[in-house]
């Protein structure tokens, strides 16, 4: 009975450590992420997109983060001031018993009216974000350069 007690109790302690928060996701959705990930039965990479607000300051204050599980995801990012993004790709190894983590970063201010699309792929070994925004009137896509939160 101890012992479960002693469970129960670090799993709380552990759990309430913990810095990941679920973003709301509660705003119109103007962003489609499509994401593509090698996996096997012996390494798996996960993605996910931690979401910041960036104030006139260029402060960033964190709102929480999307598991990026499905081949492609919703989200909704505010129009009134710019979004910092940040993509992070954990990959793991269980022949090697490795871990890994990269992390791409962007900031950007979505516009009113406007759709978004990020591809965010890890194939190879290689990672990569591409950013795309739709024409008017569903003429296509273009390009997006990233835009560093030290430009802010």
């Amino acid at each position: 009975m101890k012992k479960l007690l002693a469970f129960a109790v670090a799993v709380a302690v552990l759990g309430a450590c913990s810095s990941i928060k679920p973003y709301p996701n509660s705003y119109a959705k103007n962003v489609r992420i499509i994401t593509r990930t090698d996996s096997s039965f012996l390494s798996r990479v996960r993605t996910a997109v931690d979401v910041y607000r960036v104030d006139n300051t260029c402060n960033s204050t964190y709102q929480g983060t999307v598991q990026l599980r499905s081949p492609s995801t919703l989200l909704g990012l505010p129009y009134d001031q710019p979004v910092y993004l940040a993509f992070v790709f954990e990959g793991s190894s269980f022949l090697a018993n490795s871990q890994s983590s990269i992390t791409y970063e962007t900031m950007f201010r979505p516009e009113p009216d406007s759709q978004y699309e990020f591809e965010v792929s890890y194939t190879d070994k290689i990672y990569g974000v591409q950013m795309r925004k739709a024409l008017a009137e569903g003429n296509g896509w273009t390009d997006v350069d990233s835009q560093p939160i030290v430009d802010c």
